[in-house]
């Protein structure tokens, strides 16, 4: 699933919504040249805007940890309603089928709720699927940095706040860029899941229609046709036989 380009053709952006299967490209990491001016930038700021930055680097990675937690919670309520709209559709499927059989296929108005019925359902098919597969994806478990000490990192006090703020910097920057693909993964989750919707929507509305029209459109096929209806079956009805 690539990210769509404003600039990119119409068919393309169409292609990047259904094309569910592919996968967000990796994030991409600080490099060890930007790990090393960032360290030497760390080094060289006043102690008293590197306690400052620490501050903040810690809210910003424990916050950003609580968005992590409230994309997997909503990518396990999407899953989870999917799973129930999933089974009521199954249920409806032979009323929505015996619906639609009680109109003679050859008029115009079952024709086309026949159709519309078709295409609702493969959307909703597609689109369940497609939610099921994103909302895993939202997820999984993947590489997830936090900043550690261990002894040995320094031999002073400043020592460790330097090796404590570089780090807290390097897992932000870094958990950033991983935090992008649950995000793309669980959104795209949700375009699928509003469609799912809809589709289902369409889906009941012309199975009302054909039932409505089953109700109200006589079948002309069976006036006159039946045996204790025809001249040929009363007659046979009152021979008695010798």
């Amino acid at each position: 699933m690539t990210a769509a380009i404003q600039d990119a053709p119409s068919w393309r952006r169409a292609y990047d919504w259904i094309n569910f299967w592919s996968r967000l490209p990796r994030a991409i990491l600080l490099t060890q040249q930007q790990h090393q001016q960032i360290s030497e930038q760390i080094r060289t700021m006043p102690p008293a805007g590197r306690r400052l930055l620490i501050t903040a680097w810690e809210r910003q990675n424990d916050q950003l940890s609580k968005d992590l937690e409230s994309v997997r919670n909503r990518g396990m309520a999407l899953l989870t309603a999917t799973g129930v709209i999933s089974g009521v559709i199954t249920l409806l499927i032979p009323i929505i089928a015996a619906a639609h059989g009680e109109l003679k296929p050859t008029s115009l108005l079952p024709a086309v709720l026949l159709f519309v019925a078709v295409v609702a359902f493969l959307v909703t098919t597609y689109c369940a699927v497609a939610t099921v597969v994103l909302g895993i994806r939202s997820q999984e478990v993947d590489v997830w940095a936090q900043s550690e000490l261990h002894p040995g990192d320094g031999n002073s006090a400043l020592a460790y706040e330097l090796v404590y703020a570089f780090t807290l910097y390097i897992t932000y920057s870094d958990n950033v860029s991983r935090f992008a693909n649950p995000v793309g993964y669980l959104r795209q989750a949700q375009a699928y899941f509003r469609t799912l919707v809809q589709a289902l929507a369409v889906l009941l509305l012309a199975s009302v229609v054909a039932v409505a029209a089953g109700v109200l459109v006589p079948d002309g096929g069976a006036s006159g046709s039946h045996p204790l209806h025809s001249p040929a079956g009363s007659a046979s009805a009152g021979r008695v036989n010798p």
